[in-house]
């Protein structure tokens, strides 16, 4: 599907707005069910929330990516359900590199996810170093700090 500019600069918007730009950690785990993962997994997320379903299939329809639904999660104000859009690891970052010009609030997590994706996509089939752990915890730690909320005082 071609998108149109006013389209991409709309879902920059939202994602400037409602959105959240991460860097998940999985940590190892052993166990019968799934394995063992014996490192540390570092994602790249982008998701929104917002009560208005209709919202999430319009991401999706453009953008690929879920809808999650968790029971019992609501506006606190409005007591709407909530739904939740997300995309992860690459597709997360063709994503943000679509809105990337049209970001204003969360350009610097723009910036940074894009980096952080590219270096981990660079990585593929090779063993995890201590030095790319650490390289990985750097990113999330810049972007948790990017993502802290700050008080505006006049």
């Amino acid at each position: 599907m071609e998108l149109k500019d006013t389209e991409l600069a709309y879902a920059a918007g939202v994602v400037d707005g409602e959105g959240c730009i991460c860097i998940i950690v999985h940590r190892p785990y052993s166990g019968r069910k799934y394995g063992e993962m014996k490192t540390p997994l570092h994602s790249l997320q982008v998701s929104v929330t917002n009560t208005r379903y209709e919202l999430m299939e319009w991401f999706q329809e453009r953008f690929d990516g879920a809808i999650y639904s968790k029971p019992g999660i609501s506006n606190f104000i409005t007591r709407q359900p909530c739904f939740t859009w997300q995309v992860v690891a690459n597709k997360a970052q063709h994503f943000l590199q679509l809105i990337q010009p049209y970001m204003v609030i969360k350009a610097e997590q723009v910036v940074l996810a894009i980096q952080f994706q590219e270096r981990r996509s660079g990585s593929h089939g090779r063993r995890v170093t201590p030095e790319m752990l650490q390289e990985r915890d750097s990113f999330k730690e810049r972007m948790t700090q990017l993502n802290k909320p700050y008080l505006v005082t006049r």
